[in-house]
């Protein structure tokens, strides 16, 4: 979905796409902070790079 509208999609809308496609397919409770990054190039050929963060919690500290 995202790679068929990157072309027509302005900066915004490309960022908010990608974090809305992500919150939908990751979806754990204990995550907090989503962070994604969204990025088109055109020329030649074309690309779609996506990063992304998420701070999951070391529940496991709490053990020791």
């Amino acid at each position: 979905m995202l790679s068929k509208e990157a072309a027509t999609d302005t900066t915004s809308e490309l960022q908010t796409n990608a974090l809305k496609y992500f919150k939908v397919i990751y979806t754990p409770s204990i995550t907090n902070d989503v962070t994604v990054t969204a990025g088109y190039t055109a020329g030649a050929g074309w690309q779609v790079v996506l990063n992304g963060s998420v701070d999951v919690p070391a529940v496991f500290m709490g053990f020791i």
